[in-house]
């Protein structure tokens, strides 16, 4: 949790709630912290303190894989801790 300040929002999909504040990022990740993961970044362009990134998510658990291709735009503060996670 220390990559994002303590304020930080994920909006993951967009369009969705966002969740504000650590205990909400921890609470997000918590779902998949179970399931086997891979992860491959595809492609990534950064401008000022943005960066917006395509990549690809395989999570096993048990019997289920799941495979999704998001592109997520995070913003950054000064000290490049992630202010806010937008999953498309």
């Amino acid at each position: 949790m220390d990559l994002y300040t303590a304020d930080a929002t994920i909006e993951d999909p967009a369009g969705t709630d966002v969740r504000r504040g650590r205990d909400a990022v921890r609470e997000f990740y918590a779902a998949f912290q179970d399931a086997k993961k891979d992860t491959e970044l595809a492609e990534i362009r950064v401008g000022g303190n943005e960066a917006a990134f395509f990549w690809h998510l395989t999570l096993d658990a048990g019997d289920t894989r799941t495979r999704i291709f998001p592109i997520s735009l995070m913003t950054f503060d000064e000290d490049a801790k992630i202010t806010s996670m937008r999953a498309f």
